[in-house]
């Protein structure tokens, strides 16, 4: 029986263009070499046939006899469902690894780590998949954690570099992605020297860009201020999205959406997403008008709101686009708190909104109210479903899980 599963598994790995079954235990190692499946189903097949259960069904093609055939074998592909077969194994591990030393050392000894996603080669050409987060404090909250996971359920197979000037390679939080076999990218960098890389990329003299660095290292705002300016050099140098770490995503970006960003409040806009082409000269203006104006004794959004207030009077309009306040900021920077604390007939709809910010600095004591958006919000789109909002009262425990 050994040899005869061997052959088999031999045959699907070497020749198998697709396998069609009613069995599970065909099925599952056949969509883990990344071979469509279709599972035909039927209550008429005895016991032994061991028919799969119902939430697995929905990670295979599924045929049910007396009903027309749909599959094609030359232009088949894996399901697209296999992303939520990969959320679940990576919640497995999560609480795995918990358990016991044995079970981590074991699972890395025999190669199990990082998990070979069934989803991987599953592209979506219609959707970004580069992404970018600045970090500047050493503690990853599970706030943060869930900003990525939102990222990650959305675009599985998306690239998501942190740039920072910190050593969180082995943080627990940020392991976790790359132990599930999502290609999460920690990019340690002095952001000194990557603004003066880009300034002189753009011609920008080294005299004055040290100049400038000088002043934001005086300034009271130097740690949020060093982000503005990170931002503004990564989406010119690499492009792609740029989010605040309060910043969830709750549907896939689309590719189209390359020179945008959007009101906070109307008539403002907010710096907390952007998508930008590389090379965008909105993105170059942004980050040239930054250096050229930038004081110490500015205030807290100089180069933030009021730099972007002032490009989109003044920049050519074909080169960026800002979207309404309900598409990105849903909730005001000022109501954010209203997410987690407020229950009633006006909260916002998120029907026509890519992402939600909920400014952390006017949330992060909050407790989540039963009933609140937020009780269910963040926990809609989680690959580690298993762990909960540690600021979640109790009796929300029920919304927790939503695969």
């Amino acid at each position: 029986q050994m040899e005869y599963a061997h052959n088999l598994l031999t045959a699907y790995s070497d020749s198998a263009s697709m396998v069609i079954t009613s069995r599970i235990d065909s099925a599952l190692p056949a969509a883990g070499m990344g071979i469509p499946v279709v599972i035909v189903n039927s209550s008429e097949f005895p016991e032994s046939e061991r028919r799969p259960p119902m939430g697995l069904l929905d990670i295979f093609h599924v045929y049910t006899p007396g009903t027309e055939w749909l599959y094609n074998s030359t232009s088949l592909g894996p399901h697209e469902r296999l992303h939520n077969a990969d959320r679940w194994r990576a919640s497995d591990w999560d609480v795995i690894k918990c358990q016991s030393p044995f079970y981590y050392d074991t699972a890395h000894l025999f190669g199990m780590i990082p998990i070979q996603r069934l989803g991987r080669n599953l592209e979506n050409p219609e959707i970004h998949n580069l992404f970018h987060f600045i970090i500047t404090k050493p503690t990853i909250t599970w706030r943060m954690q869930r900003a990525i996971e939102f990222v990650f359920y959305h675009h599985p197979n998306a690239r998501v570099v942190i740039h920072t000037e910190l050593d969180l390679e082995d943080n627990d939080r940020l392991l976790l992605f790359k132990e599930s076999g999502y290609n999460l990218i920690i990019h340690k960098v002095s952001f000194e020297s990557y603004l003066l890389s880009v300034a002189q990329e753009l011609g920008i003299e080294d005299k004055t860009m040290n100049s400038t660095i000088k002043e934001l290292n005086k300034s009271k705002f130097a740690f949020s201020h060093k982000t503005d300016f990170m931002r503004f050099a990564v989406m010119y140098s690499e492009g792609g999205v740029y989010l605040d770490t309060d910043m969830y995503v709750l549907r896939p970006l689309p590719l189209f959406m390359n020179h945008h960003l959007g009101y906070q409040v109307h008539g403002f806009p907010n710096g907390a997403i952007l998508l930008f082409e590389q090379g965008s000269s909105f993105m170059r203006s942004a980050f040239e008008g930054a250096v050229k104006e930038y004081k110490a004794s500015g205030v807290w959004t100089q180069v933030g709101p009021d730099l972007l207030y002032s490009m989109v009077n003044s920049e050519p309009k074909d080169s960026f686009m800002v979207m309404e306040q309900e598409i990105f900021y849903p909730y005001r920077y000022q109501d954010a708190h209203l997410c987690f604390d407020k229950v009633g007939e006006n909260d916002p709809t998120l029907d026509k909104s890519f992402s939600v910010h909920l400014n952390t600095q006017k949330t992060k004591n909050l407790k989540t109210k039963e009933g609140a958006v937020c009780s269910e919000l963040l926990s809609r789109y989680c690959i580690f479903c298993n762990n909960p909002d540690p600021n979640l009262l109790r009796e929300n425990i029920h919304n927790l899980f939503h695969f």
